[in-house]
């Protein structure tokens, strides 16, 4: 598989950009990790302490404590699990380019669904022919061009 490089551009502060600087630049790859460094340890100090509590309470044969210490481990476990991925990697929050698509992509598909309600042709032929995505566009099909009346 080739490798494509992006050719470089001249930002305003005079150094190289590539298109992928611009992109992240833009919002484009902005999103931050949902647990950071700090918040990581926090968790583990935590669950290490309550692993230790939950082991005193079993020691001293006391099943409501332990039950609650291990709701709580099982509260971290879950909140931990949401904030990692495949091999452990950070999940990220979502950029702004990816929740500014996600609306307009929404409010496109329920404003073609609403005019499929009323005129279902027409709400069918958007529905085919509007692509979402980080740029719309409307393409009608190359053969049947449409004359729109009004």
């Amino acid at each position: 598989m080739e490798t494509v490089h992006a050719a470089p551009v001249r930002a305003t502060n005079g150094h190289l950009q590539t298109s992928e600087d611009q992109c992240r630049a833009n919002g484009f790859n902005d999103g931050i990790p949902i647990l950071d460094a700090r918040a990581k340890a926090e968790c583990k100090h935590q669950l290490d302490r309550l692993r230790q509590e939950l082991e005193e309470a079993e020691q001293f044969n006391n099943p409501d404590r332990a039950g609650k210490i291990q709701e709580e481990m099982n509260a971290i476990a879950d909140h931990l699990a949401s904030a990692f991925g495949l091999g452990g990697r950070d999940r990220k929050t979502s950029s702004e380019a990816e929740r500014a698509r996600s609306a307009v992509t929404k409010r496109i598909k329920d404003g073609i669904e609403r005019i499929g309600e009323a005129v279902p042709l027409l709400g069918h032929h958007l529905q085919v022919r509007i692509k979402t995505g980080y740029f719309c566009s409307y393409n009608p099909h190359p053969e049947r061009p449409v004359a729109w009346q009004f």
